[in-house]
């Protein structure tokens, strides 16, 4: 996966996993807000919203100017509109901003041809399961040459109870540049199925911030 790189925005702030399958409610004197990572759901031509807690919303205010795609995954700002029922959703809201976030698969890899590829640390600020995604925020040294990232296991490990899974960044040989915040989001599904709390997943970082280090999520 090829990291998309955003300008230091209201999107910067993404509080990704600090809050994955929670809402965080900020008050300003606007109004509430709430900031959720989320995936599109287009049907008929309208732009829905689906939440890795399974809270559906539609957007029912201003139309959104971002080209966005059926199942992206996006990282998205709004206010819900408590006057206004769209039936089947759970709440009509406005969308504040909204904007696209990296987003891939867990790759069933040869363990040896993956340990050929470079590894560069990151710095990690947190990770998460959502729904059927695993949700990272982290942050690399950019300056100018895209970075790829990668989440792959071995087929073996695939089908066990206990899975090991290697995430995996790599600079391409990029100059020392500044940090820049990343948020990516990888569907387990299609690898490991449906999430039944039945799988210990273990996933493998390199990092500035905590060297060498394993997370334990329930799968």
């Amino acid at each position: 996966m090829r990291i998309l790189l955003y300008k230091t925005r209201f999107l910067i702030v993404l509080c990704l996993f600090l809050s994955d399958c929670k809402k965080e409610e900020i008050d300003y004197e606007m109004g509430e807000y709430w900031v959720n990572l989320a995936t599109v759901r287009l049907l008929s031509n309208k732009t829905t919203f689906l939440l890795d807690n399974g809270t559906s919303l539609f957007n029912g205010g201003k139309a959104i100017n971002t080209q966005l795609s059926d199942s992206q995954r996006v990282q998205i700002s709004y206010s819900i509109l408590p006057e206004i029922s769209t039936p089947g959703f759970d709440h009509t809201i406005q969308v504040n901003y909204v904007a696209p976030i990296n987003q891939g698969i867990l790759r069933v890899e040869n363990q040896q041809s993956m340990e050929q590829i470079k590894q560069d640390p990151i710095v990690l600020q947190s990770a998460a399961i959502g729904s059927h995604y695993l949700n990272i925020r982290f942050q690399i040294d950019f300056f100018s040459v895209r970075h790829n990232i990668y989440l792959y296991t071995d087929s073996t490990s695939a089908t066990n109870d206990t899975v090991q899974i290697a995430f995996i960044h790599t600079r391409n040989e990029d100059t020392r540049g500044s940090l820049r915040n990343i948020v990516a989001s990888f569907d387990l599904e299609k690898t490991l199925g449906t999430p039944n709390k039945d799988k210990v997943l273990m996933v493998n970082f390199n990092t500035i911030n905590y060297g060498d280090t394993i997370l334990l999520f329930n799968y």
